[in-house]
């Protein structure tokens, strides 16, 4: 049974004085009040049962007055002198008052210090009603303080359990969500906030009291700049060290308000977009405001289209803006377009053999690529005034592509028959050459081969497969374990992402025909003339009579054995007997044929369709070698301004010479000579979403890849270049060098002793580190001595800012990774800052 808030304030008040005097009475006068309004008909005080009567005058009262029972009789405040017989009998001889202590004794339970401030007794008897709903808010000490009524008194009011217990920030969000709350005691508020939140009290009360919650949230938008700060409106108490943490407080509650109800946070931000429309704000300095983003959308983009493209730290830097998620394609759009703009700046190899220029094909213009397949993908995902930059950067990339295309199909031209005669897997091998140099050699090493084709997959589009993995199936780049000493060196110089080459032209008949016979064809039909079922029983029986494989057992799966789901391909790769699996997923070609112009969408091992992603998830639960590569790449239909002529031998070679062709007459070639277009998405004919049988690096060169299992989620990915992500780019760094094995007698490496980081600035005792700068290694040996860095603190102990120091992480972290020594990782800390920490590393080359 709960028990009236009037008896507990009469009980806890006879508590109060039996403490100083002795209740020998059996008459106790008590004025009467709000909190006693609900007083029962009788009360227990230690034991003993009291009558509780309501009198009104002296006549009343004797008629109440018992001959042996005890009475409380509660009076009116006007109740006249007692006489001296009813006088004598009162406990004190006189009326007692409730006190403020009494009421927040009996709603505690426990006894409360005395309240001298004026105002807050005030406020306890104003406050009746809210009293009430305290029960259990109270701590457990022994006495209730005068800070503590005021806090939960308060807190009560505004609606919180206790203003101590709940973060500023978390008041300020419910208050805008709510609505501001009311109360009675102002200076009772204003106080009680102080008291809980001694930083921002003040300026919660303000917002209360003499100004508004949407002044206090334009005033923490608009702190963070001098030009900002100008146009805000004046809180008191916020002296120039106290922008901070002002803006802090309004962010923190904004986000949360954001999260719940978007359009409230909208409106109370709407005096602070209007003055961020009169003033150029930084949009890193004031992330409450969708305006400062729009304009550094803007800036960055237009900077990317004049030669001076922002780092990706910057762009990234954007996204903590609380309209963000509003505009996320958009931020994502100008990343790009600034990775497009930085890619202008590489330059072509010097070196003018073949293998330089596929190693440049994979290392960065497959990058370059994928950054123009981004922008592409998002004509519309913004304002139209980051249409106009981009165009400018796309026209500017375009002609840069072309020129770097006509240079690599001259190197090719002139070294053809040599790179279609390689047999040295460290070197870029062509795709007749792959069942012979890894194919056969894996198999004869005791492994069960898969070998996937994708056809028309070029490098760019396998690098989003690549990062469309995703990591719960912990599936991504990895040699195979092999016993054979030369296999394994040949193959830790290869990698586990290289580059192919597709024969020229780079037509599916003559290309994949190539690929499975082990040799390249010399009648392979170049137009279009050859049909599919002709094309699939072709490859069938190359791949049957391909010599270098000689009396494998093996079978090929083409998209009509495949299905849609890939059932018959998954069944055969768990029969034991089979040495050799091959594959080939039509998903990218089949996209290319489609009559739209738009670019497809990012590409993922499910969209290649016909169970893709099941079957190389099945392979390697299964134990397979999963081997990738492409029959061909391809190049995109950019705009019809493009198209060379009506008509050719095929999409993208020709009889004839022609404006951006390069004519081939050395080598394995099915006709001499054979002229192949060059350009960037230019063709003959027919229009099509993309073309291929050119001579472009985006057609020639295709992806020679090993997946595999990987222990972490973020292991097995293909690390973007340095220009990817900052214009502070470092020259490459050279894979390691490793010797030559002659097969008659194999080599081991010995085992290597854990590295123990850089022991003293500039010095390097792990050889893997030598590449470094001398600031790279300092920076290393910095986080080893410390263990854990801030990123501020590396920014001061190098000399950079802060954005230029988180450029120069990056790098680091990649070079590290490149270098096979990921002894630096990173996380992010709640105030935005990084913190760089250092972990010991296996040398990996044992």
């Amino acid at each position: 049974m709960t028990i009236a808030l009037g008896d507990r304030v009469l009980d806890w008040m006879l508590r109060r004085l039996r403490q100083a005097v002795h209740l020998e009475h059996d008459l106790v006068l008590v004025h009467d009040g709000p909190a006693l309004s609900d007083v029962a008909s009788s009360i227990d005080v230690g034991g003993e049962t009291w009558r509780v009567a309501r009198v009104t005058g002296e006549l009343t009262l004797r008629d109440a007055l018992p001959e042996a029972d005890r009475l409380v009789a509660i009076v009116p405040l006007a109740f006249p002198p007692l006489p001296m017989d009813i006088g004598g009998r009162t406990y004190l001889g006189r009326v007692l008052d409730v006190r403020a202590e009494d009421l927040i004794a009996a709603v505690s339970d426990r006894f409360c210090e005395a309240l001298v401030d004026e105002g807050l007794v005030q406020g306890v008897f104003d406050s009746v009603d809210t009293l009430r709903i305290t029960v259990g808010r109270w701590s457990l000490g022994e006495l209730v303080t005068a800070r503590e009524v005021r806090s939960v008194l308060v807190g009560a009011e505004l609606g919180a359990a206790r203003l101590d217990r709940e973060r500023d920030w978390e008041l300020l969000a419910r208050w805008i969500l709510d609505g501001a709350p009311t109360f009675r005691a102002p200076t009772l508020v204003r106080a009680a906030l102080v008291e809980a939140h001694p930083r921002s009290g003040a300026w919660l009360a303000w917002a209360l009291t003499d100004g508004t919650l949407a002044e206090l949230c334009t005033a923490g938008a608009l702190t963070g700049s001098v030009e900002g700060e100008g146009m805000a409106p004046d809180v008191p108490g916020v002296g120039p060290g106290e922008r901070g943490p002002l803006g802090e407080l309004v962010d923190s509650a904004l986000r949360e308000v954001w999260r719940r109800a978007p359009v409230r946070a909208r409106e109370v931000l709407i005096e602070a977009e209007r003055a961020a429309r009169t003033v150029a704000l930084d949009a890193e300095r004031h992330r409450l405001l969708r305006v400062p983003l729009e304009g550094a959308l803007s800036r960055y983009a237009n900077a990317a289209a004049e030669g001076h493209p922002p780092d990706d730290i910057a762009v990234e830097g954007l996204k903590r803006n609380l309209h963000a998620p509003d505009l996320g394609p958009s931020i994502g759009f100008v990343a790009d377009l600034a990775r497009l703009a930085r890619s202008l700046r590489l330059d072509a190899p010097s070196d003018a053999s073949a293998a330089a220029w596929f190693g440049f094909a994979l290392r960065d213009v497959a990058w370059a690529d994928l950054a123009y397949r981004r922008v592409r993908r998002q004509p519309d995902v913004g304002p139209p005034w980051l249409g106009d930059p981009a165009r400018r950067v796309i026209a500017a990339w375009l002609d840069r592509r072309d020129a770097l295309n006509g240079r690599f199909a001259g190197v090719l031209a002139a070294n053809w028959m040599a790179v279609a005669g390689n047999t040295d897997p460290r070197q870029p091998l062509a795709l007749h050459q792959i069942t012979r140099c890894l194919v056969w050699r894996l198999v004869d090493d005791g492994s069960r081969v898969l070998l996937l084709v994708l056809d028309g997959c070029d490098l760019a589009s396998f690098l989003e497969i690549l990062d469309s993995l995703p990591p719960e199936r912990r599936l991504g780049l990895v040699l195979p374990e092999v016993r054979n000493a030369v296999l394994r060196d040949d193959l830790t110089e290869v990698g586990a992402l290289a580059v192919a080459v597709a024969p020229l032209p780079t037509v599916t008949s003559h290309a994949r025909r190539a690929l499975f016979a082990g040799e390249i064809p010399g009648n392979s039909a170049l137009d279009d003339t050859e049909s599919a079922a002709a094309n699939a029983t072709a490859d069938q029986t190359a791949w049957s009579q391909n010599r270098a494989l000689g009396e494998i057992p093996r079978r090929l799966f083409l998209k009509g054995d495949l299905g849609t789901s890939g059932q018959v391909l998954l069944s055969a790769l768990r029969d034991q007997h089979v040495r050799v699996l091959a594959a080939v997923f039509n998903g990218v070609d089949d996209a290319l044929s489609s009559k739209e112009t738009t670019a497809p969408p990012a590409w993922s091992l499910g969209a290649l369709g016909a169970g893709a992603a099941e079957v190389v998830a099945t392979a390697v639960d299964e134990g397979w070698c999963v081997l990738v590569t492409a029959d061909h790449g391809h190049t995109p239909f950019v705009g019809a301004e493009r198209k060379v002529a009506q008509g050719g031998l095929g999409q993208r070679l020709s009889t004839e010479a022609s404006d951006g062709s390069v004519t081939f007459r050395d080598g394995p070639l099915p006709r001499r000579p054979l002229h192949l277009l060059t350009g960037f998405g230019t063709w003959f004919g027919a229009q099509r979403r993309g073309f291929h049988g050119g001579a472009a690096i985006e057609e020639v060169a295709v992806p020679l890849a090993f997946l595999g299992r990987v222990r972490g989620e973020q292991e097995g990915r293909a690390a973007a270049p340095s220009w990817w992500w900052s214009s502070e780019t470092a020259p490459p760094i050279p894979p390691p060098s490793l010797p030559r094995v002659a097969p008659p007698t194999p080599h081991l490496a010995p085992p290597v002793s854990v590295p123990r980081g850089v022991a003293q600035p500039g010095v390097a005792p792990d050889p893997r580190l030598a590449p470094l700068s001398e600031t790279e290694r300092r920076v290393v040996s910095l986080v080893r001595e410390n263990q854990s860095v801030r990123l501020s603190a590396i920014a001061q102990h190098i000399g950079k800012t802060p954005i230029r120091a988180a450029g120069f992480m990056q790098l680091l972290v990649r070079k590290l990774s490149d270098l096979r020594c990921p002894c630096l990782s990173v996380e992010m800390l709640p105030d935005g800052d990084r913190l760089y920490r250092y972990q010991e590393v296996d040398r990996g080359d044992r």
